[in-house]
């Protein structure tokens, strides 16, 4: 009933949050931009519209001007400018000049309306102008009053209006700083700034918005997926992202539930791994002890004592085999830090030389030590001794008869380089990246001849990552494989 149930009412469809989030976002801040910038350009219209109507009047003004000081001198002068004065707080000068000397300096004419309407001196023209009786403290007063009341640092437009008379006669009109200006007129340039800044604003808060609630969690879970791939299988983002409840929140969710599966099953396969791998060696064991029984009870027999070798050969390499599964598994665990000690990597090869020679005898093979007679790390002397045991094993098995493997040891970069080559049959570039993988085998004459696991240089190459340093591969042109191992010095 309960399963009828549910089945008739399937589960709701789920929003695309994150998707309307973004939505949502662009087109506020593509309104809110549009809106600022028709206020602000609707702003900066009626400032040169009343600029372009500003300008007309003051160019009728300065004819007036003119007319008036040829038709009425200098005394209807003065009377013109205190009635544009009193009529639109209007303060302008005319100047006059020779039409026969366009050298000579302009000459002012009347006498302009002061700012306190006491002081004539417009604290912009130096031409023609009469001593002021004023003391300093008088004058600086006055100017710190001018300008806490008006800024003229940016005049919005020109207020020199240039005449010819009909006579031929010069004439300069020019507006006085006043209060007129700036009350029918501001700067346009202010608000073309005004505009770009409230722009860039919306557009910034914008990003900054998407960068918290879009790019900071896919770094997260950038971050979170690399640290899964160096082994920390423990990694979850549920704190920081699992919380959300939009496709972000679900990708997270789902992360931490992959994670936790991948770390259940790896967990549980190196569990396994160890189980059969310890399972497998006691009968391997007993094994070894019959044979050693039956070589005594059947003394001198060589056809049972040649069959006894081949399953005791057998019995080695399924030995073998699992101490390389475990050592593995030991390495790929990284529960806990080997002990590192000081170890000399000379004496050491020497000794793994000593040990190989036997197999390198009958082969046939030369190995050929060089280099540094000591070279002192800080590591582990066994994993070290497993891992070059591994490397100049493999140049014993892939080497040809009479063959050469070289080794040397030398210092580069702050560290120790050991360099060891065969003159087996080499490695693609391909198979040089894939020959690192456990159990990968190179499908080429190097694995078909042998018969390897494909487990060694995994081994070599988590040994020589615990100790920080690195292990690379390339066939020389000449032939063969040369393996470089870089250990840091201490």
């Amino acid at each position: 009933m309960n399963n009828q149930s549910t089945a008739n009412h399937p589960t709701p469809k789920k929003h695309h949050r994150l998707f309307l989030k973004i939505m949502g976002v662009f087109w506020v801040t593509l309104i809110l931009t549009t809106i600022a910038n028709i206020t602000i350009t609707s702003q900066i219209s009626n400032i040169e519209h009343k600029a372009d109507k500003i300008r007309s009047q003051i160019e009728s003004l300065a004819n007036d001007g003119v007319t008036i000081y040829e038709t009425s001198g200098k005394k209807g002068l003065n009377k013109w400018y205190e009635r544009i004065y009193d009529d639109y707080e209007i303060r302008a000068v005319l100047y006059i000049q020779s039409k026969k000397d366009i050298t000579q300096k302009r000459k002012k004419l009347g006498s302009p309306i002061r700012r306190d309407r006491d002081d004539d001196h417009d604290g912009h023209d130096d031409e023609d102008q009469t001593p002021s009786h004023k003391s300093n403290e008088q004058r600086m007063s006055e100017k710190s009053y001018f300008k806490k009341h008006f800024d003229f640092r940016r005049p919005p437009i020109n207020t020199r209006v240039s005449i010819i008379s009909p006579n031929g006669d010069r004439y300069l009109f020019k507006m006085l700083p006043s209060p007129y200006l700036h009350k029918e007129l501001g700067s346009s340039s202010e608000y073309r700034w005004l505009r770009l800044a409230v722009t860039l604003t919306i557009i910034l808060l914008a990003s900054l918005w998407l960068s918290r609630h879009v790019v900071k969690p896919v770094i997260t879970l950038k971050q979170a997926s690399q640290r899964m791939a160096d082994g920390q299988l423990s990694t979850r983002v549920g704190n920081t992202i699992g919380t959300r409840k939009d496709e972000l929140g679900e990708l997270g969710r789902s992360f931490d539930d992959m994670a936790k599966q991948l770390e259940k099953t790896i967990t549980g396969q190196k569990q396994l791994l160890r189980d059969i791998s310890h399972e497998i060696r006691t009968p391997l064991t007993r094994q070894l002890i019959a044979i050693d029984l039956v070589r005594e009870l059947l003394d001198n027999d060589l056809s049972t004592e040649n069959l006894l070798n081949k399953i005791e050969a057998q019995n080695n390499k399924l030995n073998e085999l699992i101490e390389n599964l475990l050592t593995l598994n030991r390495l790929n665990d990284g529960a806990s830090q080997p002990p590192m000690e000081t170890v000399d990597l000379s004496p050491l090869i020497n000794e793994l030389i000593d040990d190989a020679e036997i197999e390198a005898s009958t082969k046939k093979i030369t190995i050929l030590k060089q280099g540094l007679e000591s070279a002192v790390i800080n590591g582990n002397r066994i994993l070290l001794a497993r891992a070059f045991e591994n490397i100049i094993g493999n140049t014993l098995k892939y080497s040809p008869e009479n063959a050469i493997v070289s080794i040397d040891i030398s210092t580069a970069d702050n560290g120790i380089i050991i360099a060891i080559e065969d003159q087996g049959p080499g490695l693609s570039e391909e198979e040089i990246k894939q020959v690192f993988t456990p159990f990968y085998r190179a499908d080429n004459s190097r694995t078909h001849a042998t018969g390897g696991y494909g487990l060694g240089l995994s081994i070599v190459k988590k040994v020589v990552d615990l100790h920080q340093g690195k292990v690379e591969l390339y066939s020389p042109d000449e032939g063969g494989l040369s393996v470089r191992v870089y250990l840091p010095l201490p």
